[in-house]
């Protein structure tokens, strides 16, 4: 994949690849490309090369795009972090991965990082490399050969156990099943993604980097979507030209309530929006498409999977699934309990040095165990059904509910706790958090909330805390989610 993507850096080297929408700067391929052999030169001085485990923390910008191409031209394995993990969530996924190298800004090593982190692993900061004045017009080592399972990312997703997972992400996998994807969803030199989504996040760093880079297309690079963007997203799509955008059901919420605001409502301004990660609604999907006048792609897929299934032009839509079966080597069965089980090329490397997890989740005959219910028809459709793994996915991110329950337990007077996700609209799932408390004391929501901001991410915060005699349990202990969910029914009718 480095070789391929350094030959389209070399062809497309006058057109534009990014439009930089926080700072209003325009970057051809050929910037891009100097930029991240600039920054791969560094890190090659670093000791750096193939195999080499370098992870980056950034919030969206054209620095952690060039940082993440001087990765692939290394051969070596991208670890994008998310810039709001806490001091906590840092360490563990440092200690749990082992990076050669960490790049990242004065601020988070100072306030996100402990004293003896910074002692055992290396780290550079990204405020002391003057990336405005990085720029080399060739490498200085040649460019390795890089195996089909060599591990191009790890990302984390969170997990059962509370714990986030490293999922190792292999090269040859993502080129060969972009490359698929790409063709079918008919991406070209003229496509122009406006990317909304945290870099971070598969689907982030994916389409601001790998897939233009693949088809010579261009892209828009926005903050990670908040209340800024959504106002000025239409004006953004039509000042820089997007023609796709690659987005979570929440976002397109957000963007069909903002539509009450607009004095003539934007049509036709998109091509298309992709849309993954959390549960599309129908009737959200179908008020978004009549009120903008577009179409949305849904997808189906993980980190774990990479696309299991997905809408294109060239097939016939149907209604309430999520697109048609893979067409290149993907096999998926329905278990007895109505699970979506996978096996396929694409599959990931497991999770990296987690043997258990991994163990789990990948049975001895080769199936990947989605965690998801669904259905598949005659002609490869697939219509999700459920979820039967304990994680809530809030608008494309996935939470564990232990992680939740137990920063609540450490709260004073609170004896037990348990998290669900909810029905939402706008996120697919919401988080609701159910405690007990100890004798009886006053129970105080907004003083518990506070105390979850303190010690929680803030996108893993419950929406709701609700005070509750004792946690249900079933017969053999453990906490009874279904009574719990009959908890919240009953809570959302008193309101009514």
């Amino acid at each position: 994949m480095n070789k391929q993507i350094y030959h389209h850096f070399r062809k497309y080297a006058n057109q534009e690849f990014l439009f930089d929408a926080i700072t209003d700067t325009i970057f051809t391929y050929q910037d891009i490309f100097e930029k991240a052999a600039g920054m791969a030169n560094i890190l090659f001085g670093n000791t750096c090369g193939r195999n080499s485990k370098i992870a980056i923390i950034s919030d969206n910008s054209v620095e952690f795009i060039a940082y993440y191409f001087s990765v692939v031209f290394l051969g070596a394995t991208a670890i994008p972090l998310n810039p709001n993990y806490t001091k906590e969530d840092n360490s563990f996924a440092i200690r749990k991965i082992e990076p050669n190298l960490i790049l990242l800004p004065d601020k988070v090593f100072e306030s996100k990082i402990d004293k003896q982190l910074k002692e055992e692993y290396c780290f550079l900061s990204t405020d002391k490399l003057d990336f405005k004045n990085i720029r080399n017009k060739e490498l200085v080592f040649d460019l390795p050969d890089i195996e089909w399972d060599d591990l191009a990312s790890i990302l984390f997703t969170s997990g059962t156990t509370g714990k986030p997972k490293g999922v190792g992400m292999k090269y040859g996998a993502i080129l060969e099943c972009l490359s698929t994807y790409g063709k079918d969803l008919q991406f070209t030199e003229n496509t122009r993604f406006m990317q909304v989504v945290p870099l971070f996040h598969a689907h982030g760093w994916l389409y601001s980097s790998i897939v233009p880079a693949l088809f010579g297309s261009s892209v828009i690079l926005n903050e990670s979507f908040n209340i800024r963007v959504c106002a000025k997203f239409w004006n953004i799509v039509k000042k820089y030209q997007a023609t796709v955008s690659v987005v979570v059901p929440s976002i397109l919420n957000a963007l069909l309530e903002m539509s009450k605001r607009y004095e003539e409502v934007p049509k036709k301004f998109l091509k298309y929006f992709i849309c993954g990660s959390s549960f599309l609604h129908t009737n959200l999907k179908q008020n978004f498409e009549n009120t903008f006048d577009t179409l949305i792609y849904e997808f189906y897929g993980s980190t774990e999977t990479i696309y299991l299934a997905y809408h294109q032009p060239d097939q016939v839509f149907k209604i309430g699934t999520v697109g048609k079966l893979f067409p290149k080597h993907v096999q998926i069965k329905i278990a007895d309990s109505s699970e979506i089980c996978v096996k396929t090329k694409y599959l990931f490397k497991g999770y990296i040095n987690d043997p258990s997890p991994t163990e789990q989740a990948i049975d001895s005959d080769g199936w990947y165990h989605t965690g998801d219910s669904g259905k598949i028809d005659e002609h490869g459709y697939i219509r999700l059904t459920g979820r039967l793994k304990n994680i809530i996915n809030k608008g494309g991110y996935k939470i564990s509910p232990h992680e939740i329950d137990n920063c609540l337990r450490k709260f004073k007077d609170i004896v037990d706790s348990a998290t669900i996700g909810v029905p939402d609209e706008m996120y697919g799932e919401e988080i609701y958090s159910f405690v007990s408390i100890r004798n009886g004391n006053g129970f105080n929501e907004q003083e518990i909330a506070k105390y979850c901001k303190a010690h929680l991410r803030e996108t893993i915060c419950p929406k709701r805390i609700l005070l509750i005699p004792e946690i249900p349990k079933n017969a053999i202990g453990k906490t009874d989610k279904f009574k719990l969910t009959q908890i919240y029914q009953d809570f959302q009718n008193s309101k009514q």
